[in-house]
């Protein structure tokens, strides 16, 4: 499969700034996302996957940068965002923008620096996180490629931007942690190993 182009990439952008919803590749499994601060967006994606609304959505940003400016990050979270970002970690951190909380339904959300270049490019491009939720019926198995996807989501994914990497090589979901008093605690243990 040949490398998404700039300009592939410049329509699934224009796609997020409309509040649509995109499938594309990322380091772990193929995800669907949107504008993270889109409320009517995230409805949509929520339809689409057939998930509860009480299930809460993670975000991908596009570097520690963009992570500094949207989340609050304590000396232990900054420690490990150093020591393990880009790659597929996500910490559970306070957001400070409003419209993120009132989109998401919560202050504290997962974030992570993917280390996909499509991934990391599309937030770039937006300028803020974009959500990153598997691509697949709630409750799926992880989908590798866009085929998967199409056979998981059905009709559903109709009208969703489509950027196709090719398939993926099949990998841990990202390490899920949580500061618990300054310390990290893993609820999900993914590929990134924590405090071993």
């Amino acid at each position: 499969m040949a490398p998404l182009s700039k300009r592939q990439q410049a329509n699934a952008v224009a796609v997020l700034r409309a509040g649509g919803v995109v499938v594309y590749p990322t380091e772990t499994a193929y995800g669907i996302g949107c504008d993270a601060r889109d409320g009517v967006a995230v409805r949509e994606l929520y339809r689409i996957k057939g998930r509860e609304k009480k299930k809460p959505l993670a975000v991908i940003a596009a570097d520690l940068a963009m992570v500094k400016r949207f989340f609050q990050l304590d000396s232990a979270a900054l420690l490990l965002a150093k020591q393990d970002w880009p790659g597929p970690l996500t910490m559970v951190l306070a957001t400070r923008d409003v419209r993120m909380q009132k989109a998401l339904g919560r202050k504290q959300i997962g974030v992570r620096v993917s280390s996909h270049p499509v991934a990391a490019a599309l937030s770039k491009a937006l300028g803020a996180p974009i959500v990153s939720t598997s691509a697949n019926a709630s409750g799926g198995k992880n989908c590798y490629s866009v085929s998967a996807v199409q056979r998981s989501l059905g009709s559903a994914v109709s009208g969703v931007a489509v950027l196709d990497g090719g398939a993926l090589p099949p990998r841990k979901p990202s390490t899920l942690v949580v500061f618990r008093r300054g310390v990290p605690v893993v609820l999900r243990q993914g590929s990134v190993r924590i405090g071993t």
